[in-house]
C-alpha cells in the first residue's frame, strides 16, 4: 500500500516507479492556481492506494486570457479545444455583416474567470422594416417584398372577404423588424369556399 500524502508530497519519480503508480495527466485553465500547479487528482491526501493505481492529476495551465480572434469559427475552434464556455447571443448592426461577431464580453488579454462563459453577439445584418402586402395579387407582394430584400412563401386558404389570389394576410406584421432575408409566409386566398349541394330529403 502507499500514502498518497508522500506522493504529493515527495519524490514523484521514485514513488511513482517503486510503488508502480500509474499517472494520467490533464490539464485546465484556472484564474487562481499557478501555471504547472497541481489542480486536483482523484485521490485525496492521505488516502492509501494499491500498486498499479492510475493516479489521475489535473495540470494547472494557468490564468485564461482572452486572445484576439478573426473570426467566430476561429473562437469556437478556440472554445471548443479548451473547454471554454461561451453562450452565443444575437442582435442587429448596422456595419457588422451577418454572421460576424459584434462583440465578446471579454476583451483581449482579459483574464477570464473560472466557470465563467464568454458571451458572443454574433451579427444578424442589418434590421430592416416589413413592408405591408395584405390585399396585394400573389404576384405583386412577391415582387415588393423581394425588392424590400425578403424571402417569401405561400399558403392558401379559402376567403369569403379577399378576392381569389390575392393575400389575405402575412406571418410577420408590417413595420416589424427582422433581419434581411428573413421569409414571410403569405396567406393566398382561394376565394370563398364552395357550397356543398344540399342532399334531396
Amino acid at each position: 500500500f502507499f500514502c498518497f500524502r508522500n506522493w504529493i508530497f515527495g519524490n514523484f519519480n521514485f514513488l511513482v516507479m517503486k510503488n508502480k503508480l500509474k499517472l494520467e495527466f490533464t490539464d485546465k485553465y484556472d484564474d487562481s492556481i499557478d501555471e504547472n500547479s497541481v489542480i486536483s487528482a482523484n485521490y485525496k491526501e492521505g488516502e492509501i492506494v494499491t500498486e498499479g493505481t492510475v493516479i489521475e492529476v489535473v495540470i494547472s495551465r494557468g490564468k485564461l486570457v482572452m486572445p484576439e480572434f478573426d473570426s467566430y469559427y476561429e473562437f469556437k475552434e478556440w472554445a471548443d479545444k479548451y473547454g471554454i464556455l461561451y453562450e452565443e447571443q444575437r442582435d442587429f448592426s448596422e456595419s457588422v455583416k451577418a454572421g460576424d461577431v459584434i462583440s465578446y464580453s471579454y476583451k483581449t488579454g482579459d483574464t477570464i474567470r473560472n466557470n465563467d462563459p464568454v458571451v458572443v453577439v454574433i451579427s444578424s445584418g442589418k434590421a430592416v422594416s416589413v413592408p405591408s402586402v395584405t390585399g396585394l395579387t400573389k404576384a405583386d407582394a412577391a415582387a415588393k417584398l423581394k425588392n424590400a430584400g425578403f424571402g417569401y412563401s405561400y399558403v392558401y386558404s379559402y376567403s369569403s372577404s379577399v378576392a381569389q389570389g390575392k393575400v389575405i394576410r402575412q406571418s410577420i406584421s408590417s413595420g416589424s423588424r427582422v433581419a434581411q432575408g428573413t421569409t414571410i409566409t403569405l396567406t393566398i386566398s382561394n376565394g370563398p369556399k364552395p357550397v356543398e349541394p344540399q342532399k334531396p330529403v
